[in-house]
């Protein structure tokens, strides 16, 4: 069992706590906090209050990364080798493509509006989520 907890790094003292079990990780954005569940669903958290915005559950059993947060979006890479798109406002799935049939190998990453993705299977691949 595990939580995802908010620091005041000013201070050290908990601003929140969430009892939401993680082995993959989050991200986050000015706003929110995005979470990547043991049981493979997908949260979006207020950043300031921790209370949930949405949940996805539609990729459950997928063994997803951590997600990314890229733009209006957020992204989450699976075992089977596809990269999620979610919007980030809703937690509705926008999209998905496949990378690479061998799975993703650890979390996507962006830089500079692009998302980048690596496959198991040694296929690199860069996206710009949105078209922008």
């Amino acid at each position: 069992h595990g939580a995802v907890t908010a620091i005041d790094l000013s201070n050290g003292s908990t601003l929140w706590n969430r009892d939401i079990s993680t082995y993959a990780g989050l991200d986050v954005s000015p706003q929110q906090v995005f979470v990547t569940a043991a049981d493979d669903t997908v949260w979006a958290l207020d950043r300031a209050s921790g209370s949930a915005l949405w949940k996805n559950a539609d990729l459950s059993g997928r063994k997803l990364s951590a997600p990314v947060a890229a733009g209006s979006v957020v992204a989450v890479g699976d075992f089977e080798g596809y990269i999620h798109f979610l919007d980030a406002n809703t937690g509705r799935l926008v999209g998905r493509v496949e990378l690479d049939g061998k799975g993703i190998m650890g979390t996507p990453l962006v830089r500079n509006g692009m998302l980048f993705a690596y496959g198991k299977g040694g296929k690199l691949a860069g996206y710009r989520p949105g078209g922008g």
